[in-house]
């Protein structure tokens, strides 16, 4: 098996500087003077959700004042020098699309910690298919098969809700660049739970990428199948990102090469687990409309417009148990 890459391997091959993208979903406007323009006749008849293509349009018809983002093509080369792609939706057509040093519309980013948001989401599409009971179940329920044999007795108590919102107590990441201390460990989940909490649960926000990668073994012990899979069928498909092949390489020194020219990737841990804290890549279009499915889920929002195939439901609590399905796995893409 092979170990999970060092941090200063980890730093030189995914330098975050290289890859910045910006996706606006945005009731401003702008059009650009310098960067590479794209027009495509992208439309989709009698939608306003993009699950076939983004529909596009001239700022000004969509009520959009073409002046009022014209500085981010002044700014894309002096001010923001890692900036990549930019992209602006209003009414849900796309109106601005830029990319800049070398990026085109379908090069695949690796989104780092936005990776987090597109777990928590397919946490609330499992509660709204009650593929998971509630936000109050406990950890130490849900992940039972990983708990190590003497876990501090209080981490098992912390709950989905507290994964999602970062107060379960685990550690916060590190703060000089170097990636979560689990990355060095033969099995990442039993590590996170072998941990001491570093507050009691419930009681202090911690940025951690640990809550995020078992929220990515939680959604995959209970549905029965890996996260990319699931992610697949209820997320991606539905909102029409592709993914029909994609590169799923154990998260390894010897791998980061072929991550780094591969599409559409979700990288795994030891276990299988995909990687629920960063290293999805998709494109700055597919990422778009992940951040439109958010806008249009946003309390009041809905009603003014069709809903997308799939969307994020409100939280649910309930004390029910639930009983685990069989533990998942998912095939290594490394070379």
């Amino acid at each position: 098996m092979q170990a999970a890459c060092e941090p200063a391997k980890c730093r030189g091959v995914y330098p975050r500087a290289a890859l910045l993208v910006v996706v606006c979903v945005l009731a401003v406007a702008c059009t650009g003077r310098t960067g590479t323009p794209v027009s495509r006749p992208d439309r989709q008849p009698g939608s306003a959700w993009p699950t076939h293509g983004w529909r596009t349009a001239a700022p000004a018809e969509e009520g959009m004042d073409p002046k009022g983002l014209a500085v981010i093509d002044d700014d894309a080369g002096g001010v923001y020098p890692g900036l990549r792609s930019v992209l602006v939706v209003r009414h849900g057509v796309l109106v601005f699309e830029r990319h800049y040093h070398g990026a085109i519309p379908t090069t695949y980013f690796n989104l780092w910690s936005v990776t987090k948001s597109v777990t928590a989401a397919l946490v609330g599409i499992a509660l709204g298919e009650h593929t998971l009971g509630g936000l109050d179940q406990p950890i130490g329920r849900l992940l039972a098969t990983h708990l190590p044999p003497r876990a501090d007795p209080r981490l098992p108590r912390a709950t989905l809700e507290q994964l999602l919102t970062m107060t379960a107590g685990l550690p916060a990441d590190p703060t000089d660049g170097t990636p979560p201390g689990l990355v060095h460990a033969s099995d990442w989940v039993r590590f996170v739970l072998s941990q001491h909490p570093a507050a009691t649960p419930g009681t202090r926000f911690a940025y951690s990428s640990d809550d995020s990668h078992l929220l990515s073994a939680i959604i995959a012990d209970n549905s029965g199948q890996p996260t990319l899979r699931y992610a697949q069928a209820k997320l991606f498909a539905p909102l029409g990102i592709a993914n029909d092949q994609p590169f799923q390489p154990l998260f390894a020194a010897p791998n980061q090469a072929a991550y780094q020219r591969a599409g559409f990737a979700w990288p795994t841990d030891p276990q299988g687990y995909h990687l629920g804290y960063a290293f999805l890549k998709l494109t700055a279009r597919d990422l778009a409309k992940i951040g439109y499915l958010y806008s249009r889920s946003a309390p009041g929002r809905a009603a003014r417009s069709s809903r997308p195939p799939t969307c994020v439901p409100p939280p649910r609590r309930t004390s029910e148990p639930v009983t685990p399905t069989r533990r998942a796995t998912a095939t290594s893409g490394g070379p």
